[in-house]
């Protein structure tokens, strides 16, 4: 497992980590076989992740997220990375201003994307499909933007929306 800091304010990881505020990180490496949440942003702010392609993959342990990004974190981005075999491959928990950009979410043991009270997020380019549930969770999270999402394949339906609203989804 790696973490190193540089003096240009880059992370580069090649393993699990909290992700801190005013950071930039860049995944280096495949990550395989995690049995515990993988990436956590709590309560923390101006965050970029750029997975540069890599792989985030689980053992479809209960309670478990690729990424989970809770308690008030704001402006977070995550990008470029594909999640597989979580029980949620991303859980954002109220939380604002997250956006989620070319990313696949694929066979998480639950749903690809738990998306909950929280507001102003997006999502572009994201596949979330071959879940046991649900592609994407929407629950009581509102004025958040969905762009070419493909969510097919799942147990249960491709996007669920209880109770949210102000919402704009389009191709």
């Amino acid at each position: 497992q790696t973490v190193t800091f540089t003096s240009s304010g880059v992370v580069y990881l090649s393993a699990c980590a909290n992700l801190l505020s005013n950071n930039a990180y860049l995944l280096t490496a495949d990550i395989v076989n995690v049995n515990r949440t993988c990436f956590i942003a709590n309560n923390q702010e101006n965050i970029s992740f750029n997975g540069q392609g890599h792989l985030v993959d689980g053992i479809d342990a209960l309670n478990t997220y690729g990424f989970y990004v809770l308690n008030n974190s704001r402006n977070i981005t995550i990008r470029n990375t594909q999640v597989t075999d979580f029980h949620f491959a991303v859980n954002i928990d109220q939380s604002s201003l997250v956006g989620i950009y070319d990313f696949t979410a694929l066979s998480s043991s639950h749903s690809g994307i738990m998306h909950s009270y929280s507001v102003s997020d997006t999502f572009s380019n994201v596949t979330s499909s071959n879940n046991t549930n649900n592609g994407f969770w929407c629950y009581y999270s509102n004025s958040s933007t969905y762009t070419g999402i493909t969510a097919n394949g799942n147990g249960n339906v491709g996007i669920v929306m209880t109770g949210c609203s102000g919402n704009s989804l389009s191709s």
